[in-house]
């Protein structure tokens, strides 16, 4: 089994980046550690000789500012679910929901925003959402911040934007103007498992009804996450009656999906349409029910 040869929890955000700026090449930040553990022990983390536990590190705010949404890198999964900031709002509450299909509880409980994220695992739940919010990444280094959107942070499996010395603190989202929602669906093959395919969806609406923002993003079907750029442009100036929404959720698959040991190609440019179909509904259901 894999240990690393230090295993470092420091006290504040400038203790680590300090050291990541000394050991820019074999050190790791960690904080739940359930991708870390899974990662090292199939061999695929052989470089690294130090993690950093950020857990400590002043990270783990979840709270509004003004008309922004901001999620601290080490907020769990549980946090998330438990959050009324995102349960009480329309819109942000499918990041709860979203959170809450994650399994099982264990993993909830120790299992972050910031892990979940830099993982770059395409099947991953929370971050097929928080693309479908145009969420953006608040990076630092030392003596450097920048801000990324997050669809911009996925390079490729396992692979993500950050130089030498980053690390990602927290999640930055802003609210759309008008009425909006947003909704995750996935199919696995069981109700713990991971998602074969994941849909999420944002919309939002303008006075007359009409959908002036439309977002559609698909895990589980590449390398990296996929956005149905064709179905949201048919969204968009529509008021999303039946047609337009079915006509959307078939342009979701005009793409060759990634098959994977549990589920071929074919299978997935199946399901596609009718999980997009369904994730569209739910969140037209939020908004024709207030």
């Amino acid at each position: 089994m894999y240990s690393p040869e230090e295993f470092l929890i420091p006290q504040n955000l400038d203790e680590v980046l300090s050291i990541i700026a000394a050991n820019p090449d074999g050190s790791r930040v960690v904080a739940g550690n359930t991708t870390m553990f899974e990662l090292a022990s199939r061999g695929l983390a052989p470089d690294v000789k130090i993690l950093i536990d950020i857990s400590r590190a002043g990270l783990d705010r979840l709270e509004l500012r003004g008309d922004e949404l901001h999620i601290g890198s080490t907020v769990t999964l549980a946090e998330l679910t438990n959050s009324t900031i995102l349960t009480n709002d329309r819109l942000y509450a499918a990041i709860a929901e979203t959170a809450r299909e994650i399994s099982p509880s264990q993993v909830r409980n120790v299992a972050t925003v910031g892990g979940e994220i830099c993982s770059a695992i395409s099947f991953f739940d929370l971050p097929a959402i928080l693309l479908a919010l145009d969420a953006e990444v608040n990076i630092v280094s030392k003596g450097k911040q920048r801000m990324l959107p997050l669809r911009d942070f996925y390079t490729d499996f396992l692979a993500i934007a950050l130089e030498p010395g980053e690390i990602v603190t927290e999640i930055v989202l802003h609210k759309p103007k008008g009425k909006s929602s947003a909704a995750f669906i996935k199919l696995g093959r069981t109700a713990s498992d991971f998602a074969l395919v994941n849909v999420a969806t944002s919309l939002s609406f303008d006075e007359s009804g009409n959908c002036q923002t439309s977002r559609i993003w698909l895990g589980g079907v590449g390398a990296t996450y996929h956005e149905c750029k064709a179905s949201e442009s048919i969204l968009v100036g529509s008021k999303l009656d039946e047609p337009t929404v079915r006509k959307a959720a078939d342009l979701a698959v005009d793409f060759e999906p990634s098959p994977s040991i549990h589920a071929s190609s074919k299978y997935k440019r199946t399901i596609i349409p009718a999980l997009t179909r369904n994730c569209l509904h739910n969140a037209l259901g939020k908004i024709r029910s207030n």
